[in-house]
């Protein structure tokens, strides 16, 4: 039996009873969307704790976030963008759908 899933895509979208799934490269600040749904910094705190490079299908699960409206934010490491491939991109939703198992 597959798991269903309700994904949505917005600028501005509640996040109260949700999961955040961010993506990040190597090297990068920080992932896109870091800002709205970790007002507090908590991310920054938990990647210097575990020392998350956002290697290749790396995982960063962060879980109750103070100061964050979502219950739970997931970062999903995409390695160095220039080795970025279609595959990757595939692999990247497996990695995250696996999350919710």
């Amino acid at each position: 039996m597959s798991a269903k899933f309700d994904i949505s895509f917005a600028n501005s979208a509640s996040l109260e009873n949700a999961t955040a799934i961010l993506l990040q490269v190597s090297g990068d600040g920080g992932p896109a969307g870091q800002a709205q749904v970790d007002p507090s910094g908590v991310l920054s705190k938990a990647v210097k704790v575990a020392g998350f490079a956002a290697k290749s299908m790396s995982v960063l699960d962060v879980l109750a976030p103070q100061g964050s409206d979502a219950d739970r934010i997931v970062v999903i490491g995409l390695g160095k963008p220039a080795k970025l491939t279609a595959h990757d991109w595939l692999r990247a939703g497996g990695t995250a759908a696996a999350q919710f198992k």
